[in-house]
């Protein structure tokens, strides 16, 4: 049984996020890049469960989806 792992804070996600290609982000995550952009931006505040995809991502850890 895997352990739980830490997830980034939403403003951790905003801040990797400044230096990354969106669209490979968005690509990689299956999410949209104007859902991505508007989250860099501030102007949404995902649910927990995108931040956790994003975090996942960007913390270079696997899905199961």
């Amino acid at each position: 049984m895997e352990k739980p792992h830490q997830i980034m804070t939403l403003e951790e996600v905003r801040h990797a996020l400044r230096d990354r290609r969106l669209i490979v982000v968005a690509h990689e995550t299956n999410l949209s890049y104007p859902t991505i952009k508007a989250i860099l931006d501030g102007r949404q505040n995902p649910k927990y469960e995108t931040v956790k995809l994003l975090s996942d991502y960007l913390l270079g850890i696997k899905s199961d989806q």
